[in-house]
């Protein structure tokens, strides 16, 4: 499976074949939705067609109400730095990063789809608040070293971006995940089991890492893991 960048609404998404049938022809370009010109694309070739698909779901879902912030980030915005750097990847639509926008946060959001983005940033505008938008490929992106006060994972998961969060933390900055746990069976909501994670994968990953939260709480037939770590 390729990687998809934007998984926040993951649990939402429409069945396989509605959107393969809705897939343009050709690949979507950004002259095609307006310019993209404040926006740094860093989309690799391997996923273009994640971006397409993306694009295609956002489009025929249309812009929709925020939705709140995840309880855990909620619950950490008091423990991270004062105006400090925050890192939001696969934000889609920005309901993380727009609420820690609002606490006065320097906050980059990162999603493979240009339409999710657009949306974040006309709601980000209409709230009078600002963050960096990025449009890019996870797996392709550049995370800077002990550069991030914060880094947030909300329903995303991809065991091979660890090191790049590890790394781009800054000692003491802190890692907030929300994602579901993979117990091994299948689900109701088609969430792919690669953007689950495995029982204490994070624990063991980041094993000298300060536990500050850790909750597992059951929403529909899925066990939803929220865990906040503290880099040593």
């Amino acid at each position: 499976m390729n990687v998809l960048g934007s998984a926040n609404n993951l649990l939402l998404l429409l069945p396989t074949v509605t959107i393969l049938a809705l897939l343009p022809a050709k690949p979507i370009l950004a002259a095609d939705k307006g310019p993209a010109t404040n926006y740094e694309n860093v989309v690799g070739d391997s996923g273009e067609e994640d971006q397409t698909l993306w694009d295609t779901y956002y489009r025929v879902k249309g812009k929709t109400n925020l939705q709140p912030p995840i309880d855990i980030v909620k619950q950490m915005a008091s423990k991270f730095k004062p105006g400090g750097k925050i890192l939001n990847p696969a934000m889609a639509e920005g309901r993380n990063t727009i609420y820690l926008a609002a606490k006065g946060f320097e906050v980059t959001g990162i999603d493979i789809s240009e339409i999710a983005v657009h949306h974040a940033t006309a709601e980000a505008k209409a709230r009078h608040l600002h963050f960096r938008p990025v449009i890019a490929d996870l797996t392709k992106y550049d995370v800077p070293k002990d550069a991030w006060d914060g880094i947030v994972l909300s329903q995303f998961h991809m065991h091979s971006l660890l090191p790049k969060w590890r790394d781009g933390l800054k000692r003491g900055g802190y890692l907030v995940y929300y994602v579901a746990v993979d117990r091994g069976k299948g689900t109701r909501t088609g969430m792919p089991t690669e953007f689950m994670v495995k029982k204490n994968e994070l624990e063991e990953f980041f094993k000298n890492w300060k536990v500050i939260l850790r909750d597992e709480k059951m929403v529909g037939d899925q066990i939803y893991l929220s865990l906040a770590l503290q880099k040593p």
